[in-house]
């Protein structure tokens, strides 16, 4: 099986997905420093940045799949970056029909 080497135009719409999705998780990040009033972390952003990443590029996939513009899947890519592991619980409720996971506290 031959692997086609992805093109130039393709791999910088892969790093402005990437970099849409970590900037979602910087936004959830400050949200929730504000709502809950709780202390700047630097593990805690990390931690934010690698979910947020990881949603971010599902919702790449997912919309690049479903045939959506490139424009469409960085806007999609950065909101499921934000919403973080609530996309994770969605995502797994819809799949799997699944409706044991709750949003952690």
């Amino acid at each position: 099986m031959l692997v086609a080497i992805p093109s130039e135009s393709d791999a910088l719409a892969w790093m402005i997905i990437g970099g849409f999705s970590a900037w979602g998780g910087i936004v959830r990040y400050l949200m929730e420093i504000r709502q809950k009033q709780i202390k700047w972390s630097w593990c805690g952003i990390g931690s934010q940045i690698v979910i947020s990443v990881f949603t971010g590029l599902l919702g790449g996939l997912l919309s690049f799949e479903s045939g959506a513009s490139r424009y469409m899947s960085y806007m999609i890519a950065g909101l499921f970056g934000s919403m973080g592991s609530t996309t994770l619980i969605w995502l797994w409720n819809r799949i799997f029909g699944m409706n044991n996971l709750k949003e952690p506290k």
